[in-house]
């Protein structure tokens, strides 16, 4: 994804993994996750990209 950005010509601000929001109803998390459970995740990463 980055060699991507930077060939598109973006530069790359920042990168975030944040964490499920803790409000997040636990019908929307995998059951491992919704549990409590720390055997599964879930990842999102988010790019801040810049046009140079």
């Amino acid at each position: 994804m980055t060699d991507a950005f930077t060939a598109a010509g973006f530069h790359i601000a920042s990168v975030a993994e944040p964490a499920p929001s803790p409000d997040t109803p636990s019908e929307l998390l995998p059951p491992r996750i919704a549990s409590g459970e720390r055997t599964g995740f879930v990842s999102f990463l988010f790019f801040v990209l810049e046009a140079r």
